[in-house]
Protein backbone atom coordinates (compact mmCIF):
# COMPACT_ATOMS: atom_id res chain seq x y z
CA UNK A 1 0.00 0.00 0.00
CA UNK A 2 1.31 3.32 -1.04
CA UNK A 3 1.19 6.28 0.82
CA UNK A 4 -2.25 7.68 -0.40
CA UNK A 5 -3.75 4.32 -0.23
CA UNK A 6 -3.42 4.65 3.86
CA UNK A 7 -3.84 8.03 3.41
CA UNK A 8 -7.44 7.49 2.04
CA UNK A 9 -7.36 4.78 4.69
CA UNK A 10 -7.51 6.76 7.57
CA UNK A 11 -10.11 9.04 5.69
CA UNK A 12 -12.30 6.44 5.41
CA UNK A 13 -11.89 4.56 9.11
CA UNK A 14 -12.44 8.60 10.48
CA UNK A 15 -15.55 8.55 8.67
CA UNK A 16 -16.95 5.57 9.99
CA UNK A 17 -16.02 6.34 13.26
CA UNK A 18 -18.40 9.88 13.69
CA UNK A 19 -20.57 8.79 11.27
CA UNK A 20 -20.35 11.53 8.80
CA UNK A 21 -17.86 13.09 5.82
CA UNK A 22 -14.66 13.83 8.03
CA UNK A 23 -14.05 17.94 8.32
CA UNK A 24 -10.25 19.25 9.02
CA UNK A 25 -10.84 19.66 12.74
CA UNK A 26 -11.60 15.75 12.97
CA UNK A 27 -8.19 15.03 12.04
CA UNK A 28 -6.66 17.00 14.62
CA UNK A 29 -8.76 15.52 16.72
CA UNK A 30 -8.72 12.28 16.03
CA UNK A 31 -6.27 11.10 14.29
CA UNK A 32 -2.06 11.24 14.51
CA UNK A 33 -1.62 12.28 11.19
CA UNK A 34 -0.74 15.66 10.56
CA UNK A 35 -3.27 18.00 7.83
CA UNK A 36 0.12 19.18 6.15
CA UNK A 37 0.42 15.29 4.54
CA UNK A 38 -3.03 15.18 2.96
CA UNK A 39 -2.50 18.71 1.84
CA UNK A 40 1.38 17.77 0.38
CA UNK A 41 -0.34 14.30 -0.97
CA UNK A 42 -4.02 15.17 -2.20
CA UNK A 43 -2.97 19.06 -2.65
CA UNK A 44 -5.79 20.05 -0.46
CA UNK A 45 -7.89 18.39 2.37
CA UNK A 46 -10.96 18.37 -0.29
CA UNK A 47 -8.58 16.42 -2.71
CA UNK A 48 -8.07 13.97 0.10
CA UNK A 49 -11.95 13.68 0.71
CA UNK A 50 -12.57 13.11 -2.35
CA UNK A 51 -9.87 10.61 -3.44
CA UNK A 52 -11.66 8.36 0.03
CA UNK A 53 -14.78 8.43 -2.53
CA UNK A 54 -16.60 11.81 -0.46
CA UNK A 55 -18.30 14.51 -1.52
CA UNK A 56 -16.28 17.29 0.19
CA UNK A 57 -18.45 19.90 2.28
CA UNK A 58 -19.08 22.99 0.23
CA UNK A 59 -16.87 26.04 0.55
CA UNK A 60 -17.96 28.37 3.40
CA UNK A 61 -18.63 32.09 1.47
CA UNK A 62 -15.25 33.86 2.28
CA UNK A 63 -16.68 36.86 4.16
CA UNK A 64 -14.16 40.18 2.85
CA UNK A 65 -11.56 41.32 4.98
CA UNK A 66 -12.95 45.38 5.03
CA UNK A 67 -15.72 43.51 6.45
CA UNK A 68 -14.39 41.74 9.24
CA UNK A 69 -12.11 44.66 10.20
CA UNK A 70 -14.81 46.94 10.16
CA UNK A 71 -17.69 44.62 12.36
CA UNK A 72 -14.19 44.46 14.89
CA UNK A 73 -13.87 48.46 15.06
CA UNK A 74 -18.09 49.06 15.31
CA UNK A 75 -17.55 46.36 18.22
CA UNK A 76 -14.33 48.83 19.75
CA UNK A 77 -16.53 51.89 19.40
CA UNK A 78 -19.96 49.72 20.90
CA UNK A 79 -17.93 48.81 24.11
CA UNK A 80 -15.60 51.70 24.78
CA UNK A 81 -12.90 49.53 23.64
CA UNK A 82 -11.04 47.00 22.05
CA UNK A 83 -12.98 44.23 22.28
CA UNK A 84 -10.79 40.69 23.55
CA UNK A 85 -11.75 37.34 21.20
CA UNK A 86 -14.48 36.65 24.00
CA UNK A 87 -16.48 39.37 23.73
CA UNK A 88 -16.16 39.48 19.75
CA UNK A 89 -17.72 36.26 19.86
CA UNK A 90 -20.01 36.93 22.29
CA UNK A 91 -21.56 40.34 20.63
CA UNK A 92 -20.21 40.63 17.39
CA UNK A 93 -21.22 39.67 14.14
CA UNK A 94 -18.47 37.01 13.52
CA UNK A 95 -16.83 34.71 15.91
CA UNK A 96 -12.95 35.08 16.75
CA UNK A 97 -12.62 32.39 14.75
CA UNK A 98 -13.21 33.95 11.91
CA UNK A 99 -10.41 36.47 12.47
CA UNK A 100 -7.93 34.09 13.87
CA UNK A 101 -8.15 31.67 10.78
CA UNK A 102 -8.11 34.68 8.59
CA UNK A 103 -5.38 36.89 9.86
CA UNK A 104 -3.56 33.75 11.42
CA UNK A 105 -4.52 35.59 15.30
CA UNK A 106 -6.52 38.07 17.39
CA UNK A 107 -3.65 40.30 18.25
CA UNK A 108 -2.80 40.48 14.39
CA UNK A 109 -6.66 41.33 13.44
CA UNK A 110 -6.73 43.75 16.01
CA UNK A 111 -3.77 45.66 14.69
CA UNK A 112 -4.43 45.38 11.37
CA UNK A 113 -8.24 46.90 12.41
CA UNK A 114 -5.64 50.10 14.09
CA UNK A 115 -7.43 48.95 17.21
CA UNK A 116 -4.89 49.51 20.87
CA UNK A 117 -4.16 46.32 22.23
CA UNK A 118 -6.46 44.32 23.97
CA UNK A 119 -5.68 45.14 27.77
CA UNK A 120 -4.61 42.27 29.37
CA UNK A 121 -7.37 41.24 32.39
CA UNK A 122 -6.52 39.39 35.52
CA UNK A 123 -8.49 36.37 35.64
CA UNK A 124 -10.85 36.20 38.35
CA UNK A 125 -10.17 33.92 41.28
CA UNK A 126 -11.71 30.55 42.63
CA UNK A 127 -13.16 32.51 45.10
CA UNK A 128 -14.63 35.25 43.08
CA UNK A 129 -16.34 32.93 40.81
CA UNK A 130 -17.69 30.82 43.54
CA UNK A 131 -19.06 34.11 44.55
CA UNK A 132 -21.05 35.10 41.37
CA UNK A 133 -22.39 32.09 40.93
CA UNK A 134 -23.94 32.26 44.63
CA UNK A 135 -25.12 36.02 43.52
CA UNK A 136 -26.54 34.59 40.24
CA UNK A 137 -28.53 32.33 42.55
CA UNK A 138 -29.68 34.35 45.15
CA UNK A 139 -30.82 37.01 42.48
CA UNK A 140 -32.37 33.81 40.02
CA UNK A 141 -33.91 32.36 42.96
CA UNK A 142 -32.60 28.87 41.32
CA UNK A 143 -29.50 27.06 40.74
CA UNK A 144 -27.76 29.08 37.25
CA UNK A 145 -27.48 27.11 34.23
CA UNK A 146 -24.95 28.08 31.51
CA UNK A 147 -27.42 30.34 29.56
CA UNK A 148 -27.72 32.63 32.65
CA UNK A 149 -23.88 32.73 33.11
CA UNK A 150 -23.58 33.83 29.90
CA UNK A 151 -26.19 36.67 30.02
CA UNK A 152 -26.16 37.23 33.52
CA UNK A 153 -22.44 36.87 35.08
CA UNK A 154 -20.22 39.47 35.16
CA UNK A 155 -17.78 36.09 34.38
CA UNK A 156 -17.68 34.12 31.34
CA UNK A 157 -18.74 31.25 30.98
CA UNK A 158 -15.38 29.75 29.99
CA UNK A 159 -13.95 31.27 32.84
CA UNK A 160 -15.57 28.43 35.19
CA UNK A 161 -14.27 26.08 32.92
CA UNK A 162 -10.88 27.03 33.15
CA UNK A 163 -10.75 26.98 36.86
CA UNK A 164 -12.98 24.11 37.62
CA UNK A 165 -13.00 20.70 35.79
CA UNK A 166 -16.49 21.79 33.83
CA UNK A 167 -19.25 23.93 35.23
CA UNK A 168 -20.82 21.59 37.30
CA UNK A 169 -17.82 21.20 39.64
CA UNK A 170 -17.70 25.25 39.66
CA UNK A 171 -22.05 24.92 41.47
CA UNK A 172 -20.72 22.18 43.26
CA UNK A 173 -17.51 24.32 44.78
CA UNK A 174 -20.32 27.23 45.25
CA UNK A 175 -22.48 24.48 47.36
CA UNK A 176 -25.19 24.69 44.71
CA UNK A 177 -25.77 21.03 44.07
Amino acid sequence: MDDADVLVEEIRNLADEIDRVPRQKDVRNHLDTPLSRFRREFGSWNGAVEAAGFQPYPQRRRIPEEKLLNQLQSLAEELGHTPSAEEMTAYGDYSHAVYIDRFGSWKTAVDRADLAPVERRTAPTRQELVNELKRLADDLDRVPSSKDVEEESNYSYSAYYREFDGFTDALKAADLL
